[in-house]
């Protein structure tokens, strides 16, 4: 083999293993995920539920995590959030994105697991229940960086990203939050872009604020318009995205 070659390969997993070591080390520990909507930029902490197996009569067993019913604070109108996961693989093999039921019996939050009948001929399993699943597509945007987006408009309920503790199936983590009614103006059927990448508010100085086409006026500054997505501060410090061709009618200058 050709010593340079075989020096540029050595050095390519020199370099390469401390960025895969941390997009693991991201993955295994329960830190929080930002959860990038239309409305805001939400940082959502895990919640760890406890899990029960009761006996259901004619039927055999259920398997399900509890959780306290005040667990996911976060609120969005957006019915496309996105969410960003640091893996170094695809979160298909990890994640799940769930629905999450409201149980009236002692006023708490549930999820629950796959649970076969005493007439199925399988075994239950660590997964979630397939009527709680979401469908959800994820992109890779760098090494150890994926965006999670539900392929289908969420209505108003309790949604979270589900996951196993890597070699732990006793200890869970769900980043929860609520889709709530009153859908905003703006939103598309297409998924979220990610944040900017780079910030040329700089270039905007001068305007003050975007008229849309749905005749909404929204006051802030443009932080950058990058793949026919324009950004913008608004005023209160979040940060909102439209589609530059298809919502933004004009700016309005100071």
């Amino acid at each position: 083999m050709n010593v340079k070659y075989f020096a540029l390969i050595i050095f390519f997993v020199f370099i390469s293993f401390p960025f895969y070591a941390q997009a693991q080390d991201i993955n295994n520990n329960g830190s929080t995920i930002p959860l990038i909507c239309k409305d805001g930029v939400f940082d959502i902490k895990f919640q760890e539920g406890r899990y029960y197996r009761v006996a259901v009569p004619f039927y055999g067993f259920k398997n399900f995590l509890r959780y306290p019913l005040d667990s996911f604070p976060t609120r969005t109108k957006d019915p496309f959030p996105a969410a960003i996961v640091s893996i170094s693989e695809d979160p298909h093999e990890y994640f799940w994105l769930v629905q999450i039921k409201h149980w009236e019996g002692d006023n708490s939050l549930v999820l629950d697991l796959h649970s076969p009948s005493g007439y199925e001929r399988t075994l239950s399993s660590n997964e979630p229940d397939s009527g709680c699943n979401i469908p959800f597509q994820s992109v890779q945007e760098r090494f150890g960086q994926w965006r999670i987006t539900p392929t289908q408009p969420l209505k108003p309920g309790i949604y979270g990203l589900f996951r196993w503790a890597k070699n732990n199936t006793t200890k869970s983590f769900l980043y929860g939050f609520e889709v709530v009614d009153g859908g905003l103006a703006n939103a598309t059927t297409e998924p979220n872009s990610v944040l900017p990448t780079k910030d040329h508010s700089n270039l905007y100085s001068n305007v003050q604020g975007i008229h849309l086409k749905n005749g909404q006026y929204v006051a802030g500054k443009i932080v950058n318009i990058e793949n026919e997505i324009l950004y913008i501060r608004t005023n209160d410090n979040k940060i909102l995205s439209f589609h530059f061709l298809n919502d933004v009618k004009k700016f309005a200058y100071k």
